[in-house]
């Protein structure tokens, strides 16, 4: 059978047209074009998992079971150390192996050299002793017997303990067991340690060697948890710093209602020391944040409820600005908002004498108390031709001459730059609110045309997809003001003013459109929601440092 001779009707056969179709190259600046809007769009990217309470206990019991595995150190000496060290497994170990006893004592386990020291009641501490010991370490001091006897008074209520009271149990026959997230379970094997002194006096205590018994021992460590303030659960005795061990704690409270707060409390301390852990920022919500890769300043959104926030700093999302700006913003606002509204709404400068005037009454005609002056309240003219000239004072403009005023008229030109944009500030976060009224005005809409047959929810879906880019274009705009009053020593202060002003401009367009959206041509109404868009995204890849 002989192959089929090609057409000459002036078609190409199936197999050119599939060639012509696979080798079509888009023009260079095309490609660039789409690879420079890829990129933009992935500067809010950020890898993140949700996960609850037991997820995240067997993700922090496995840093601390290396730990325990690898320096033979009970689990809540382990979880103490990661924690003071943001959870660096390799800087942990290596300190420790370094000098131990001085890594104790770094974190108040231990006494300094120069005071008095003793064995401890807590087991876990004399364990990481023993530990120390046989790394080649110096330990004997920290193996002596406290210097009470049976009689001994408690140094704090002044009793003596009975012998008839039942003593606490610190060191209970231990043998080796599977690492658990209970703090009365270790792995630091069989140690051999020191009976507790109290068993015999009724009078406990830590590596300093102050003893106390066990009802002072647990009114303190009971009102102490309950202000939440276990990072200063240090010795009771004046001006002693020895930290209070975790074993200690849970076995001078154990069976009260303060041990699970105090183990809750310890979770918290471990998440929130965790630099890729963070909790949700909602209201009673107990889903944990976990970070896929390093942590940044980005948005992460709960799928429980719905809240959004930044993983760095917990606040609600602020790009372009940095955590550090926003904290510093939001605390101006806080100090400042009650003094600003006040002097922008009762007080004014004398034109003359610059000093400071509060209106008292109804009327405009006012006279400086200190340079008579006269002069309209409202335009600040001279009253004298105040009937032939008309108000101007809707625009705020700073004075030229603010430098070379007196340091009051200066602190009265800086609040007032900071109420110009702390108004727009608060007017964008207005807007947002009403916006979000308005897309739920358009749900309502969209669903009576679609009951009305003039169209599916596929054909109006862009009016919802034009409020969510208002939405986000609007939260990062007003993010800028923030950016805009630090920006005096800002580098590209002069792009970043344009840019600003630009994606501002393009703001109030888009809304517009969106309002008027049934006389608004949809292919207007896209365009406006790409350019807005793409401006939003050129300014945070431009501008953001986080």
């Amino acid at each position: 059978m002989s192959a089929e001779s090609p057409k000459n009707d002036g078609t190409l056969d199936e197999s050119e047209d599939d060639l012509d179709y696979y080798n079509y190259e888009e023009p260079d600046s095309y490609i660039e074009y789409e690879r420079s809007m890829l990129d933009k769009s992935r500067i809010e990217a950020f890898k993140y998992s949700e996960l609850e309470v037991g997820d995240v206990e067997a993700l922090l019991n496995k840093d601390v079971e290396i730990v325990c595995n690898a320096l033979s150190i009970p689990p809540s000496i382990a979880r103490s150390l990661l924690i003071s060290h943001e959870w660096d497994v390799d800087r942990v170990k290596s300190q420790f192996l370094s000098n131990p006893i001085a890594f104790l004592i770094d974190h108040g386990f231990l006494p300094v050299i120069t005071c008095t020291s003793s064995a401890s009641d807590s087991y876990a501490v004399m364990a990481t002793i023993k530990v120390a010991q046989r790394l080649g370490f110096s330990v004997q001091r920290y193996l002596e017997p406290p210097r009470v006897v049976p009689g001994d008074p408690c140094s704090i209520c002044l009793t003596t303990p009975s012998p008839s009271t039942p003593s606490l149990e610190f060191f209970p026959d231990f043998q080796k067991q599977a690492l658990s997230s209970d703090p009365q379970l270790h792995t630091a094997g069989e140690v051999r340690v020191p009976a507790s002194a109290g068993q015999s006096t009724g009078l406990y205590g830590l590596s300093c060697g102050h003893r106390f018994c066990a009802d002072c021992w647990s009114c303190y460590l009971t009102a102490q948890i309950s202000e939440g303030l276990i990072t200063q659960l240090k010795c009771m005795a004046v001006s002693c710093g020895v930290s209070i061990p975790e074993d200690f704690v849970v076995t001078v409270i154990k069976g009260t209602p303060m041990k699970d707060k105090y183990l809750s409390i310890i979770f918290q301390r471990m998440v929130m020391s965790h630099p890729a852990l963070r909790n949700c920022a909602g209201a009673d919500c107990s889903v944990i944040i976990h970070a896929l890769e390093s942590p940044k300043a980005r948005r992460v959104s709960c799928s429980r409820c719905k809240c959004q926030f930044c993983f760095v700093c917990g606040e609600p999302y602020h790009a372009p600005i940095t955590c550090s700006m926003l904290k510093r913003w939001l605390r101006k606002c806080q100090d400042d908002a009650g003094t600003a509204i006040y002097m922008t709404a009762h007080t004014k400068d004398c034109p003359e004498c610059h000093v400071c005037i509060e209106k008292s009454g109804g009327c405009n005609h006012m006279q400086c108390s200190q340079c008579k002056h006269e002069f309209c309240w409202v335009c600040l003219n001279p009253w004298s031709v105040h009937k032939t000239e008309y108000y101007n004072c809707s625009r705020y403009t700073e004075r030229p001459d603010a430098a070379d005023d007196q340091a009051r008229q200066q602190a009265r030109e800086s609040l007032k730059r900071y109420v110009f944009y702390y108004d727009r500030w608060a007017n964008h976060e207005r807007s947002l609110r009403l916006e979000q009224q308005h897309r739920a005005a358009v749900c309502a809409k969209i669903r009576e045309k679609v009951l009305k047959k003039e169209g599916t929810w596929i054909d109006w879906q862009h009016l919802l997809t034009a409020a969510d880019t208002l939405r986000d274009c609007r939260y990062t705009l007003k993010y800028t003001y923030p950016m805009a009053y630090y920006s005096e020593n800002m580098p590209n202060k002069t792009l970043f003013e344009y840019q600003h002003a630009l994606l501002e401009s393009e703001v109030e367009d888009l809304a517009w459109k969106i309002e008027h959206a049934q006389i608004t041509d949809r292919g207007e109404l896209q365009n406006a929601m790409d350019v807005c868009e793409k401006h939003r995204l050129t300014l945070l890849q431009e501008f953001r440092t986080e």
